[in-house]
């Protein structure tokens, strides 16, 4: 994780994301990060699942985070967000 977001830093690589392919990216990030809601209630650990949730967010949060750092633009629009 760490090598692909400071790895665009050194390679002047970067795409030109439509709104469309932005919400794909938070799409994924909302089903990944709803995946392990459900599996950690599943597993039986809904007493204690806040702090595994917390410790893996930044994976759920690593497509939209490549979106950003790989993208001409500076910021994504977050008026994007349906």
């Amino acid at each position: 994780m760490t090598l692909i977001l400071e790895g665009s830093r050194l390679v002047s690589l970067r795409f030109e994301f439509s709104r469309e392919d932005v919400n794909r990216f938070s799409d994924l990030s909302s089903i990944i990060f709803g995946g392990m809601v459900i599996y950690l209630l599943i597993a039986g650990r809904s007493a204690q699942w806040f702090s595994p949730l917390s410790k893996w967010l930044p994976m759920a949060l690593l497509p939209l985070l490549i979106a950003q750092v790989y993208s001409t633009r500076e910021k994504i629009d977050l008026s994007g967000f349906s």
